[in-house]
């Protein structure tokens, strides 16, 4: 799960945080290769031990997005994942998005407003409309 408003846990360090998503993994003889993967997606390579409280919002959801895909759960669920990123990181999140699904699929459940992050990564987009009980899926 990532969340839209901070899920991490507040003292815990970017490692502690990131190590949680491997709790769920069933192969944990690729954990150090797969943890050093992520933290090059999420860029914050040297900053494995600053807590949460250390840092921006913007870089606790690309925390929040690697203890996501860390584990190795058939089903993501993302709640504005990309929100407090600038528009040049958030483009870059969306693209290594949508190659990590192209190389392990995973049923992703993304609520976004941004129609172009919700076409990104899609196969399958619900439009909830104005109207209750009423949605276009395309």
């Amino acid at each position: 799960m990532v969340y839209q408003q901070d899920g991490l846990v507040p003292l815990a360090t970017v490692s502690e945080n990131i190590a949680l998503g491997f709790v769920t993994s069933s192969t944990s003889t690729n954990a150090t290769s797969n943890f050093v993967s992520l933290l090059n997606l999420i860029r914050l390579e040297g900053f494995e031990q600053i807590t949460r409280i250390s840092f921006l919002a913007a870089c606790g959801q690309r925390v929040e997005l690697a203890r996501a895909l860390a584990g190795d759960s058939e089903t993501l669920l993302m709640d504005e994942p990309f929100s407090s990123l600038d528009y040049l990181t958030r483009i870059r999140m969306r693209h290594e998005l949508a190659r990590i699904l192209h190389e392990r699929p995973r049923t992703v459940v993304l609520v976004t407003h941004d129609i172009e992050e919700a076409g990104t990564a899609r196969d399958r987009v619900i439009v909830l409309t104005e109207r209750p009980r009423r949605s276009v899926a395309s």
